[in-house]
């Protein structure tokens, strides 16, 4: 350090340094250093334009880069980092406080001494750090949040997907209009609209039906980010994504500002939706139809005013990375259903108020793992550790009672008995240990048996004796 340099520069240097330690991993790529500088950021360090300085500073010039600049007069005009600490604090409590203020208080709470800081100096250090009053105004206004536009470099990198509320149909009990939704998911690098469709609910099924399309049609995503959304957030897309290899990111909670792509497709589907109240569909199906036309046609293949290789799908289409699709028996494995259900006295399982038939009866009061796809309800696939497996059918309710399945075969119903092996085993250990003791440890059956003999006995007696003892 030269004679001349202030103590402070190098402290200031230093914690520029610690603040771009995280991101000075030459492993990290880019991507995952620009996360670890916003997340310094967002955790009261400066702004991640002035951590990227101070990073290109310490590649370009090492420690050095990283002092600031001394003009002639900068060891006059000096707050130590304690100071400065402090007086960011008072800003913070309060950001409407003038620079005056935070100096009154420093002085009167004895921090510093009287005109030991110019107003004109802490003024400059507050703007360095991002707590100027106006800079402070602004994240006051924005909740510390500023979004901007983003674009992934190539499709299948992310997609978004939300579920928006449509229109209402006659598709009730007796015409009775429902409301309809739609949901969809879009590529975040070509802007294509890659499913969309009208159902009757917003739950997970639906997420799960329109997901699988994609991976079918366009192979699997790198990543899918989502709102908070309860069938966003289930542990079974979790699951399917996990299988997959897909990584999910939700936005933060009351912080939809990432979304912004899949709001402004929110908002073109109004046109359509405007344009099909004029036809007045009468099925889900018919307006589902029309959906994928309009889609196609006004939207997919229309420019686009930020894509620069012209419409979406074009943008899709032309894309150098390849799509990474994966098998049929892969997909159908994520995507199935896995619950566990007791079966029936009856030999039945529920599953969505529907009923099963198990044929093994051995399964009767047993907990197995019922295994289906929710788009083929025909078949359940019922598995046991220990049994093989076997294809539930569905039960059918006819109008007359059937033949009642045996419940107890030969060799597994209960069989009646005259004692108890428990307590015939404890008198015998007992009479074994205790022989002294001449306790009636006897069953019942072998009281009646005993008994039963001595009657035998004596008859037998009885019946041997003379005549003329028989005749007295």
């Amino acid at each position: 350090m030269a004679e001349h340099e202030p103590l402070h520069v190098e402290d200031v240097a230093l914690a520029r340094y610690e603040l771009i330690l995280p991101a000075l991993d030459d492993n990290l790529s880019n991507k995952d250093r620009l996360k670890r500088m916003k997340y310094t950021s967002n955790n009261g360090g400066p702004s991640v334009r002035t951590l990227k300085r101070y990073y290109q500073s310490y590649k370009d010039g090492g420690f050095e880069a990283l002092k600031p600049k001394i003009r002639k007069d900068e060891s006059l005009k000096v707050i130590r980092p304690e100071i400065l600490s402090a007086a960011i604090i008072l800003r913070r409590e309060n950001p409407s406080r003038s620079i005056k203020d935070i100096i009154f208080i420093l002085e009167n709470r004895g921090d510093v001494e009287k005109d030991e800081i110019k107003r004109s100096t802490l003024q400059r250090y507050f703007q360095n750090q991002g707590f100027s009053k106006k800079q402070m105004s602004k994240y006051i206004q924005s909740k510390g949040v500023a979004t901007r536009r983003y674009r992934k470099q190539h499709r299948m990198e992310q997609l978004q997907s939300d579920f928006k509320y449509a229109c209402f149909l006659p598709i009730g009990q007796n015409g009775k209009y429902i409301q309809v939704y739609w949901t969809a998911w879009v590529d975040n690098s070509s802007r294509m609209i890659l499913d969309g469709k009208f159902y009757t609910r917003q739950t997970f099924y639906e997420v799960e039906d329109s997901l699988r399309r994609v991976v079918e049609h366009f192979g699997k995503p790198l990543g899918i980010y989502l709102d908070n959304g309860k069938a966003y957030v289930s542990k079974k897309l979790k699951l399917i994504c996990s299988k997959l290899g897909i990584k999910i990111c939700h936005a933060k909670i009351y912080s939809p500002e990432g979304k912004g792509l899949i709001e402004r497709i929110n908002r073109t589907l109004d046109k359509f939706l405007s344009e099909a109240a004029l036809e007045g569909y009468s099925s889900i199906e018919e307006l589902n139809l029309n959906y994928d036309a309009w889609i196609s046609e006004y939207y997919n293949n229309k420019t686009h005013s930020s894509i620069r290789e012209g419409t979406p799908e074009q943008a899709f289409r032309n894309d150098s990375q390849p799509l990474n699709f994966i098998s049929s028996k892969k997909i159908e494995e994520a995507f199935s259903t896995r619950v566990t259900r007791k079966v029936n006295k009856d030999c039945t399982i529920s599953i969505d108020g529907k009923y099963y038939d198990v044929h093994n009866i051995n399964l009767i009061a047993l907990d197995i793992e019922a295994i289906y796809d929710p788009r083929e309800m025909e078949k359940i696939l019922v598995r046991k550790v220990g049994f093989e497996d076997e294809i539930a059918t569905p039960v059918t309710i006819g109008s007359f009672v059937t033949n009642p399945k045996k419940i107890y075969v030969d060799g597994r119903s209960k069989i009646e008995t005259t004692h108890s092996e428990e307590l015939k085993a404890i008198r015998s250990n007992y009479a074994k240990e205790n022989p002294k003791y001449n306790l009636n440890l006897a069953s019942k059956a072998e009281r009646d048996n005993k008994q039963h003999s001595n009657s035998q006995e004596v008859a037998i007696k009885f019946h041997n004796l003379p005549k003329e003892v028989e005749n007295d």
